[in-house]
């Protein structure tokens, strides 16, 4: 066993394993605790990472036996004790996000470079047969990955009896949770109930063979990934940290069947797979992308917007900061989806250009400034007009799908400049005050 998960690690990271640091997720049970001697006989740079949920008496044993195992194989050893999970709800996926969220926030506060959890072959089986008792769909299956991003499972084709066989051969000291004997949820009820029944039936005593379709299974799945990927690529014309814009007329090139796959894919990377909508939902999009242009929710999560060239995917209830802007004459860069630069300018130093991303402006003496997202009912008045415009109006004429991403220059409550798209009659170059050169250096609005 300590050769096939050194093997593993090598395999999966790369490099010389003496070069790296490790943080291992230990609860004091069989699994995790064997994952720690393993870790102690390579001389790994390990520290270990527990959370005591205090949901059951014998969870401070469970922590101390950690913490003292930790300290004898010279490892450190981060505790975590957060309040109680929420009685509504799944206890076990409550546990499990804050449980992962520490061992994250660890990961990079302390410098780690792996995570190291210790499922095992019967855990990864236990997962594809909840999945389909739950109706999920069956490339979800497959179940977790050995690694995936930094996070590694080297355990995951050993059984739970070769990890007993090495704790009772080694003297590995571990608490059994009192818990995994209950029936109160589905994990424990279809191990003790539905796998063995599976496993009579077949006449096998071993997991061997459905482990082998779990892994066929999470393979299939990655190479669709793969695929997905690249087409994903191919139309994808911007890719923000909450938005997609993609090619309208390359995406409607693909099959129905694709165009839902490639949806589904970017609604739960905008989601971070918070919400996976159903192939009603997805038929609806495409039924509403037939148009020539527009919008509609996506669940209560996200926003699509159309035009004759582009789609636009982006999560509802978005805050944009509000800045006030300050007139030192620095540059400073100002935040929003289209991040603009602001410097006091001469006359001498004006250099016009059609280029929309830069504008002079000039400010009056006593300008109170401030540079915020555009809202509904925002007017102003264009270059050689004498009656105002909406910027709604104009936005829309400039096919601009992000409306919520645009942003303004507001000067004494008047509008300045619509950032990228129109500069208003009242503050151009000429009027009495102080230039200003205002420069669009990333532009997300399209």
């Amino acid at each position: 066993m300590l050769t096939h998960v050194r093997e593993f690690l090598e395999t999966n990271i790369g490099r010389s394993l003496r070069s790296e640091r490790f943080l291992l997720g230990v609860s004091g049970g069989l699994d995790s605790m064997v994952l720690l001697d393993l870790c102690r006989r390579m001389e790994l740079d390990c520290a270990v990472a527990t959370v005591n949920y205090h949901l059951r008496p014998e969870a401070d044993h469970e922590t101390e036996l950690v913490i003292q195992t930790a300290a004898e194989a010279g490892f450190s050893c981060y505790q975590l004790h957060p309040d109680a999970v929420q009685a509504n709800g799944n206890l076990q996926e409550q546990a499990r996000q804050q449980r992962m969220n520490f061992f994250h926030s660890l990961l990079e506060e302390k410098h780690y470079d792996w995570i190291l959890l210790a499922n095992h072959a019967g855990d990864l089986v236990e997962t594809m047969l909840i999945r389909q008792l739950q109706g999920r769909h069956p490339l979800l299956w497959g179940g977790f990955a050995p690694a995936r991003g930094r996070i590694l499972r080297p355990l995951i084709e050993i059984t739970r009896q070769e990890i007993e066989q090495w704790a009772l051969k080694h003297s590995v000291d571990w608490l059994e949770d009192g818990s995994n004997r209950e029936d109160s949820y589905l994990r424990n009820r279809v191990r003790h109930h539905l796998l063995p029944l599976m496993q009579e039936l077949v006449g096998r005593n071993d997991i061997s063979r459905w482990h082998t379709n779990v892994t066929q299974l999470r393979q299939i799945r990655e190479l669709q990934d793969e695929l997905l990927a690249l087409e994903s690529a191919r139309c994808l014309l911007q890719k923000g940290s909450y938005r997609f814009l993609l090619d309208k007329e390359r995406f409607q090139g693909y099959t129905s069947r694709l165009q839902s796959q490639l949806l589904l894919r970017l609604i739960q990377q905008l989601t971070a797979g918070k919400y996976t909508p159903g192939e009603r939902v997805l038929r609806e999009v495409l039924g509403n992308l037939q148009k020539r242009t527009g919008s509609m929710r996506i669940g209560k999560e996200l926003q699509m917007r159309h035009n004759s060239r582009n789609i636009l995917l982006l999560p509802t209830g978005r805050v944009l900061p509000e800045v006030q802007l300050l007139t030192d004459g620095h540059p400073q860069q100002l935040p929003g989806t289209g991040q603009v630069v602001c410097e006091e300018a001469t006359e001498k130093r004006i250099a016009f250009s059609s280029d929309s991303r830069v504008e002079y402006v000039t400010l009056p003496d006593d300008a109170a400034c401030r540079y915020r997202p555009w809202r509904p009912g925002d007017s102003y008045l264009p270059l050689g007009r004498r009656q105002p415009r909406k910027v709604a109006d104009l936005l829309s004429n400039r096919g601009i799908l992000d409306r919520t991403a645009t942003y303004l220059l507001e000067c004494n409550g008047r509008i300045v400049w619509v950032v990228g798209q129109a500069l208003s009659e009242e503050f151009k170059v000429g009027k009495k005050g102080k230039l200003y050169k205002l420069k669009v250096i990333k532009d997300e609005t399209s």
